[in-house]
């Protein structure tokens, strides 16, 4: 490769470099390169080049994480709720066998009642979101 009298103009900090060697460019100055000889006994070297990079195809976001974060979510929202409810009843339940006066104790059969309700509720809210999310896994 040859270059003489080339004159690069404007081209800021930037240089030339040939076989991994910089070689120092000045504004607006004549360069001149010759590439010494090649020996006819080095073995040839493959030059390649990287190739560029292409942009990453469009690729719709994918629908299951968020679902199962969802389900994963309301699954332990549920039984969590469950748990608690159960609590709940067990206070009532001893509240109810304890008292003695028929207006507490309809009071408290009533909580004790709507207690049963939610946690029934949440353990089964739980359960269905739980295995939601198991299936999200074989799609």
């Amino acid at each position: 490769m040859r270059l003489k009298s080339v004159v690069f103009a404007e081209n800021g900090r930037g240089g030339i470099t040939i076989d991994d060697k910089q070689l120092g460019v000045i504004d607006n100055e004549e360069f001149s390169f010759v590439q010494p000889p090649v020996d006819s006994t080095a073995i040839p070297r493959k030059v390649s080049a990287k190739p560029m990079a292409q942009p990453k195809p469009y690729k719709p976001m994918n629908w299951r994480v968020p679902l199962r974060l969802s389900l994963g979510a309301i699954a332990i929202g549920g039984i969590a709720a469950g748990i608690y409810e159960n609590t709940q009843v067990v206070k009532y339940q001893k509240a109810y066998d304890s008292d003695k006066i028929k207006s507490i104790i309809d009071n408290d059969k009533k909580n004790a009642s709507d207690a049963q309700k939610y946690r029934n509720f949440g353990y089964v809210i739980g359960i269905a979101a739980a295995c939601g999310f198991t299936l999200t896994f074989f799609f």
